[in-house]
């Protein structure tokens, strides 16, 4: 584990990551693993998540990703 962040204001999140770079978001209240698994592809350093929408990754190498979560999918919104 090198990075974790958790939200509570719309629906507890939680999410981890590690050196291998990826990054699974976890809903806590319904205790479901893998609400998304993304791949940064290096790894990751920090994490945030903006309530159930939008969750930054960034690496050692000075890179950010936003990610659209769940109902999304988990698809990389912007670098």
């Amino acid at each position: 584990l090198t990075a974790a962040a958790a939200d509570t204001t719309a629906g507890p999140l939680l999410a981890s990551a590690d050196d291998s770079g990826a990054v699974v978001v976890w809903e806590t209240q319904r205790r479901l693993a893998g609400v998304a698994t993304l791949r940064h592809g290096r790894p990751v350093r920090c994490l945030a998540l903006d309530g159930r929408e939008t969750l930054a990754s960034g690496c050692a190498d000075g890179s950010l990703w936003l990610w659209a979560i769940p109902p999304a999918g988990g698809r990389r919104t912007a670098s």
